[in-house]
């Protein structure tokens, strides 16, 4: 989180907040991620892309 707050600017913070929540829904879900799609991927700590 400390780091998402230091790379996207604090006037910012409200839209990311609500993007990460629908990525999360859409893209990274509990028991199917879909990794192989996720932009984010490359730097996410859980990917098994």
């Amino acid at each position: 989180e400390k780091g998402l707050q230091k790379a996207i600017p604090r006037a910012d913070w409200s839209d990311a907040h609500h993007w990460l929540i629908l990525h999360g829904r859409q893209v990274c879900k509990a028991r199917k991620p879909l990794c192989d799609t996720c932009a984010l991927a490359a730097v996410c700590p859980s990917s098994t892309a």
